[in-house]
């Protein structure tokens, strides 16, 4: 039992760890546009936060695209920018897709 149970948090670790590492690598590059944008339109993050309704601090934990944060934020920042943020199923390709196009890179 007890060794099942240290399996169990040992496998948890590691999925936790590479959902976090996932997660970074989506969030890190949505919280830069989001500060470009607000840059581009000339706000200070506390304004863009005043805007938004939230406060200074998850403007800025969103613009470095920290995971701990709820999606919420990201919404209501993109919403405060006049941008919207949705989600888009992607598809993974299909082994034989990965082969074509290996195959037709290397022609």
């Amino acid at each position: 039992m007890v060794a099942g149970l240290i399996w169990y948090r040992w496998q948890y670790s590691v999925v936790l760890k590479y959902w976090e590492q996932y997660m970074s690598s989506l969030l890190i590059p949505l919280g830069a546009t989001l500060r470009q944008a607000r840059c581009e339109r000339g706000l200070t993050q506390a304004v863009l936060a005043e805007r938004a309704g939230i406060p200074r601090l998850k403007v800025i934990q969103v613009e470095a695209g920290d995971d701990r944060v709820a999606s919420r934020y990201y919404a209501l920042v993109a919403g405060a920018l006049g941008q919207r943020l949705g989600l888009q199923v992607a598809r993974r390709p299909t082994l034989e897709e990965l082969e074509r196009e290996q195959r037709e890179s290397s022609a």
